[in-house]
């Protein structure tokens, strides 16, 4: 603590000593904070200018260990010591010093001056800015302190509407008015007790009260709070009081004189607007803004005291399908339930809250190793892995989580909360591992995601993208019947990149639709070049995603490309992949219809790896099926994957489907899907994928 001065010899400045003379009540009223604490620090003393800069209830702070309870800290240990020095000093002392508060207070640059309460035996700590005067704000003279208890009993006399008591210290008897037997719903004829309707309070209520009084006439000052009682009738009211002390001329507290008025529909009120205001309707949860806000305020004392805190982002997998499959009233009691669950998870002093949609957060305060929060999380797992029984069903629903340690991975609400949605995207993404913990690798990734992403926007715009084409030959002659369209991005620094590595981004930012255009459109003119060059044209077959398949207007615009390049709408193959059984069965069909009027055929790519069924094949206007490249790998050596194909190739035969084998890479392969009777082979033995120019003006190198 440099530039501590312990001279406690020095005296202060005649506007300083002024300070020392208020009253108990003057010092309260100051714009400064001041803690009153008794020799071994405990709190006598805690005025509202020092609790609202440090964000704690006065209520909460009195009767505690300053340097034990309030600041727990060992960067505080030159404060407490130089507080012990002073305490220990019997003659009228001052002492004043720099000091920067590493606590509740924030890191505050304060002047802190200790000086001898004259009437008490206590010691006034007052804190002020670095630099700033105490007294450098005027205040107003305050009335000596008879005068203030008779006003205060001016006022009580007064407020003939407000519960008023009387409570004698001699003889420990009360005086209660009508208005305090009703407000505390108790027979008149009743003998009352001391202290008011303050003697209906609450056990832990009462305990602060009980303290707050006791400093109050240590103090000399008067008192007032606001706190809930359960009448004689055991009806839960809050009350506000007031009250002041009387004593006698040696100084001893003779009478206590209070009012209180019912303020239960008040509070009511304001805690209805402050839960609305901080809560999700919902599910009862803390709300993104109450979460951020006591984040905020934990990530303060982190900083200053060393704590690590944890929080778990959690994201339900398989809501979204829920609440589309069962409508949103069972996904919002889904939502209830979940929320019931994670609240059981966390420890006592925590907080859960719902951010939005079906994703949570978990805030793990004060951990003293990973494995704290860690064990939060399995319990949030196993919890959410069990069955939720709704009224006619039960549903599964799993969880991602993704966990960031504060000050490890953040110091801000914003940082911490980034990285532990990163972290749980990584856990969604691997499938595998429920529980992902954020390392600084996650936040390379993923700024190099997002660099990819701008990239594939870019060539969007730009249209950096070209059309490879892998053969499709007739069985026995191996002759090329037709071509598959595969798109290939001409990165500027990767260089060539294969769609699986971009297609999925695509599909997830909505790219996927002007670049499905393109490849129609592309593919349109090639066939285009191919009828006027005069030889035998190929069909073309292009991919058409999940997304494309549902988006509005695709048929609208396949019809405008194929009319704009006037080609035999024959000549073109448009290849779904199985997924588009799992939407609405009319939606599909309508759409399979519509593109079955402009004269297109369709196919199913991948068959058998997706949602199969052979319901939607007798009633989906299909022509060609592509038997998926998993079951021709081991066709020749595998009894079982071989029954699948000669299954497929057969039930196509009966519903008059081509059928297309994928991925044929060995003359076994080749040999074991003609036997089986496949109309068409695709893969690497016949050719691999190459660019337009070597396919159609080259003509590709296909084996016979």
């Amino acid at each position: 603590m440099s530039g501590t001065r312990f001279d406690l010899s020095t005296r202060p400045t005649p506007e300083e000593y002024a300070l020392f003379e208020y009253t108990a009540a003057e010092l309260d009223a100051l714009p400064v904070g001041v803690i009153t604490l008794d020799r071994r620090g405990f709190v006598l003393r805690y005025n509202s200018a020092e609790a609202t800069y440090a964000r704690r209830s006065v209520s909460s702070t009195l009767g505690r260990h300053f340097f034990n309870d309030i600041a727990p800290c060992t960067r505080v240990q030159a404060f407490a010591g130089a507080f012990e020095t002073f305490a220990a000093v019997n003659s009228d002392g001052y002492l004043r010093f720099d000091f920067t508060f590493p606590f509740r207070w924030g890191h505050r640059d304060a002047n802190i001056i200790f000086c001898r309460r004259r009437d008490v035996e206590a010691i006034d700590i007052v804190v002020t800015t670095k630099g700033r005067a105490a007294l450098e704000i005027p205040q107003a003279p305050a009335a000596p302190l008879d005068r203030q208890r008779d006003q205060s009993r001016d006022r009580l006399r007064l407020a003939v509407h407000d519960a008023v008591w009387h409570d004698d210290l001699i003889t420990g008897r009360a005086t209660w008015s009508p208005e305090c037997f009703a407000l505390c719903e108790l027979d008149p004829a009743t003998t009352p007790r001391l202290g008011g309707p303050a003697a209906y309070a609450s056990a832990d209520d009462a305990t602060r009260i009980d303290a707050s009084v006791r400093t109050a006439i240590v103090a000399r000052a008067a008192y007032g709070w606001e706190h809930r009682i359960v009448t004689a009738a055991g009806n839960e009211r809050f009350i506000a009081v007031n009250a002041t002390v009387t004593y006698d001329a040696d100084g001893r507290a003779i009478a206590i004189d209070g009012y209180a008025s019912d303020i239960t529909k008040r509070r009511n009120r304001e805690t209805e607007l402050w839960r609305k205001a901080n809560f999700d309707r919902l599910t009862g949860l803390a709300n993104r803004s109450y979460f951020e806000a006591q984040l905020e305020a934990e990530l303060a004392d982190t900083r200053n005291i060393g704590r690590t805190i944890g929080i778990a982002y959690i994201d339900l997998d398989r809501f979204k399908s829920i609440n589309d499959t069962f409508g949103h009233d069972v996904g919002d009691e889904v939502l209830r339930i979940t929320a019931r669950r994670l609240e059981s998870c966390v420890r006592s002093g925590d907080l859960v809250a719902r951010l939005s949609g079906d994703e949570f957060v978990a805030f793990v305060r004060a951990i003293d190793d990973d494995s704290v929060i860690d064990a939060v999380c399995q319990r949030i797992v196993a919890s959410l892995a069990s069955p939720i029984v709704t009224a006619d069903r039960t549903l599964v629903v799993d969880a991602s989580v993704g966990v960031a340690l504060a000050p490890q991975h953040g110091t801000t609400v914003d940082d911490l909360v980034r990285a532990a949605d990163i972290a749980m995207y990584e856990s969604k993404a691997s499938r595998t591992l429920h529980v992902v913990h954020f390392t600084e690798l996650m936040q390379l990734e993923r700024h190099e995601r997002a660099r990819f992403e701008s990239d594939l926007l870019r060539a969007v715009t730009e249209q950096s993208f070209e059309l490879y084409y892998q053969p499709i030959v007739t069985r026995g002659t191996h002759t090329v019947a037709s071509c598959e369209a595969l798109i290939r991005w001409n990165h500027p620094t990767r260089g060539l990149v294969m769609p699986d590595e971009f297609i999925g981004m695509a599909e997830t930012n909505g790219a996927i639709i002007p670049i499905g255009a393109w490849v129609f459109e592309s593919a349109c003119a090639r066939v285009r070049r191919s009828l006027d060059a005069g030889g035998p044209a190929l069909s073309i077959s292009v991919n058409v995603s999940l997304v494309q398949f549902r988006s509005a207007g695709i048929v609208d615009f396949a019809r405008e490309a194929i009319a704009r390049w006037q080609i035999p709408p024959e000549l073109l193959v448009i290849e779904l992949t199985e997924s588009v059984a799992s939407g609405n069965f009319y939606d599909t069909m309508r759409t399979l219809a519509e593109f079955k009027t402009i004269g297109v055929k369709l196919a199913i790519d991948d068959f058998g790896t997706g949602y199969s069924s052979l319901a939607y094949l007798k009633h989906f206007p299909i022509d060609v099926l592509k038997l998926d490249a998993a079951f021709v790998a081991d066709i020749a050596s595998d009894p079982l994957d071989r029954a699948i194909a000669e299954t497929v190739v057969a039930l196509a035969r009966r519903l008059h489907l081509d059928v297309v084998a994928e991925g044929v890479e060995t003359i076994e392969q080749v040999r074991c899907m003609e036997e089986l009777g496949c109309d068409r082979l695709q893969g690497y033995y016949f050719g691999r994928p190459v660019r337009e120019a070597v396919f159609f003006d080259g003509r590709p190198n296909v084996r016979g």
